[in-house]
Order: C-alpha cells, then sequence, then structure tokens
C-alpha cells in the first residue's frame, strides 16, 4: 500500500503508482492530488487492519511528511521502530558503531548552542538536525573559530523553518555533530524484499561544485556509476540486517567512498525513494522501469542487461536549488525554458512555483558522456542569468537561499 503526502507528487509517480499493483491509501492528504483513473484505492480503516493481519504487507510512502501516519496509526508494526532507528540519526550513529568504531559524533540541543563547548570536536566537521530533511540546517564547520558566528546563523536559519515540516520529518531541538567524511558521495533506492534479501534500484552519484558544497544541485547515475557501486551498497545493506529484521522495507540512503574507510554512511531514509519524486523517477527515465511495480513483485533488476544497454550516456537530475541570494518572493520571472534549452537533451522539466520552498525546478536530463561540461555549469551557476527580479524589492534583503538533501 502506498502513502502519498504533501508536499510533492509528480505525474510520473502518480503513472507509476496506477500500474504498480499497490493499493492508494485514501488519506485527506492523497485526496488533494489528482489521480490516473483506475488506481486501486484502500480506506484507512482497511490499511489499518491489513496491517494487523499481515505486519510484513508492502508500505511505500512517498514523502517524509508521511511518516507521521506511521507515528499515529501503525505504532503496532514494525515500521515504527524502522523510522526510529533511521530517522534519529544519533541514535543510527550509536547502532553502526561496531561496524564503524573510528567514527566521531557527538550532539547538543539547540536551546545550549551558544554555550556548548567546541573543545572536544573533530575538525573539520558537520552540523545538522538529528531529525532533519533536505539538507535543512546542515553546515560544515572548519574550525572552532568559525564556531561563533555558525551557531547565531543556525539559530536564524531555523527560526525561518519552523513549521515548514512536521516534527517527524524536522525537529531542531537536537543537533547532531560529525565528522567530515572526505570521498565521493552517493544516494540509493532500494529494499529488502519478502524474503529479506536486499535489491538496489539506483544509485546516484553527487556532484558537488567545491569541498565546502553541502548543496544538492545535481545527481547523476550511469552505466559506470551501477557496475561500480552495485556490490558496495549490497554490502552496507548486509550490515543494515544485522540492526533489525527488514521485510518488504523501502529505503533511501546515502554515503561517501573514503579513501582509507571505504563505504561510510551518511542516512538512511525509511519507507521511500528519493524525496520530492527525484532518484526513483530518475530511474524510470534512465533505466526505463517502474520502480514500485520491482518493489511490489520483489524483482531484482536485470543489471548486467541494463548496464550494457546504457554505455555512453549519463542520467543526471538536477535540482534547482535557490542558491542566488535572494528570497523567491523576490524573484518577477525564472526562465524555465531557458534552463531546459542549456541541456542537449531535457527528459523532463518541473517548475516548482511554490514561494515555501527554496527550488524552482527539477529537470530530468540524458546527456553523452562526452558532453558532462553542461552539468558543470549548471552545477556551478547561481541562477540569477535565468532571474528577473521585481523592481520594487529591496534587493539589499538576500535571505531564503536554503538547501536541500535527498
Amino acid at each position: 500500500m502506498i502513502l502519498i503526502d504533501k508536499p510533492y507528487v509528480s505525474e510520473l509517480l502518480k503513472a507509476n503508482i496506477s500500474t504498480s499493483g499497490l493499493p492508494l491509501i485514501r488519506t485527506e492528504e492523497a485526496q488533494s492530488f489528482g489521480w490516473h483513473d483506475g488506481t486501486p484505492i484502500l480506506e484507512v480503516e482497511e490499511a489499518i487492519e491489513t496491517l494487523r493481519q499481515n505486519p510484513d504487507h508492502p508500505v511505500y510512502s512517498s514523502s517524509e511528511n508521511a511518516l507521521d501516519f506511521v507515528s499515529s496509526h501503525l505504532d503496532f508494526t514494525r515500521l515504527k521502530s524502522y523510522v526510529d532507528l533511521f530517522k534519529d540519526k544519533a541514535l543510527f550513529r550509536e547502532r553502526l558503531k561496531p561496524y564503524y568504531p573510528n567514527l566521531w559524533f557527538t550532539t547538543f540541543e539547540l536551546g545550549e548552542i551558544q554555550t556548548v563547548s567546541t573543545e572536544d570536536w573533530e575538525f573539520p566537521c558537520v552540523v545538522k538536525p538529528a531529525v532533519g530533511f533536505f539538507s535543512l540546517g546542515v553546515y560544515k564547520l572548519d574550525n572552532a573559530n568559525a564556531w561563533p558566528a555558525l551557531a547565531v546563523q543556525i539559530e536564524d536559519d531555523m527560526a525561518k523553518v519552523q513549521g515548514m515540516y512536521p516534527d517527524s520529518v524536522l525537529n531542531s531541538n537536537t543537533f547532531i555533530v560529525e565528522a567530515w567524511i572526505d570521498g565521493d558521495e552517493y544516494a540509493v533506492d532500494a529494499f529488502f524484499d519478502a524474503k529479506g534479501d536486499s535489491v538496489t534500484l539506483n544509485i546516484t552519484k553527487h556532484l558537488f561544485s567545491s569541498s565546502d558544497d553541502v548543496g544538492d544541485r545535481v545527481y547523476f547515475t550511469s552505466s559506470d556509476v551501477m557496475r561500480d557501486m552495485l556490490p558496495q551498497t549490497a554490502a552496507f545493506m548486509d550490515q543494515l540486517r544485522s540492526l533489525a529484521t527488514f521485510v518488504n522495507f523501502p529505503l533511501h540512503f546515502e554515503f561517501r567512498m573514503n579513501p582509507q574507510h571505504g563505504l561510510v554512511p551518511i542516512e538512511v531514509n525509511p519507507l521511500r525513494f528519493g524525496a520530492w519524486c527525484t532518484t526513483a523517477d530518475l530511474a524510470t527515465h534512465a533505466w526505463e522501469f517502474n520502480p514500485l511495480a520491482l518493489f511490489t513483485q520483489g524483482q531484482t533488476p536485470d543489471w548486467k542487461e541494463l548496464i550494457a544497454q546504457k554505455e555512453g550516456s549519463i542520467f543526471a537530475m538536477v535540482l534547482l536549488n535557490n542558491n542566488s541570494g535572494y528570497h523567491k518572493k523576490e524573484v518577477a520571472h525564472f526562465d524555465h525554458e531557458a534552463v531546459a534549452a542549456c541541456f542537449q537533451n531535457t527528459l523532463e522539466y518541473r517548475p516548482i512555483e511554490d514561494l515555501r520552498y527554496p527550488l524552482f525546478g527539477i529537470l530530468f536530463t540524458q546527456t553523452p558522456e562526452t558532453h558532462r561540461d553542461e552539468l558543470e555549469k549548471i552545477l556551478h551557476s547561481n541562477l540569477r542569468e535565468f532571474m528577473t527580479l521585481r523592481s520594487s524589492s529591496d534587493l539589499s534583503e538576500k535571505e531564503g537561499s536554503g538547501s536541500w538533501t535527498l
């Protein structure tokens, strides 16, 4: 069964749901989106009873917001314990200590941010909410001298995003500080099937514009990425199996490949694939399968065949996060067509007009290996070239740039 929630549902996800075989739970939030004819529907009471009768029945959520439904209605299932394990990054780090004993981390409360001691911190490090989403409140800290200014910025930023997501999704009361991990970063959509075996649906490499970048502008997949990283993701999921018995369980996780320590996990997001209909929809564009259908049926993609078919192409997902320095409301017009024209083959473009979210759009592209420069160009862009600002705006007020993670 599928839990749909705000803030966003793509047309591609709607199509994939209608052919996945999983019924849609008729929550109030789900009804706010239009659905394809023939989409199977399940009433909330039926969904709860189904899980009482079969606790291992497949459940997929499209959004972190849907975790509130799990907490409120499905606390009798193992799903609640899965969510608790992965959403609390400090708890997750503690449980993985046997595998990563040298990965330093500590925590502090937001209320003590002005008095917390950095004397024992390891630098450089990353500071982020213990329960977080979309890189909101994620910062790199290079040294102790930079902490006082960053502490003020964190308090200010957290005040701005208060109420944007439920506490189960973003809770800034507790922050985790952990060692900065060098290496290439990847994001993975996967699931454990009815037997508890792991299945990888897509692996994307996360590109950064600099060593200090913590944003999410470009992710891509390719034959090379899948060939190189499939064994690594399978090994990590074997580690996860030691934490709990996962059955019919979808997840999205991120890691870095460190030259010394190999795969080092960053976080695991339960019950979903990439947020905002991103990485799973990229899998459909790139590999031409329905991830939800494979999850429903417990099937593994034929990676040997798919990798051979897609040699020479890069399939990218570009998040047009607002790093311009201007608040989105200061932008009178954003030229979506000009952005799409920057790429040889734009497969799909999704404008995001909602002013509450610091994101102008999402696009999916197919890029020849020989033309990676088009991805590098958008990676380093502040997007101002695509903007027309409001003449009445106070352009000195440069706020709300925002950053995201999947």
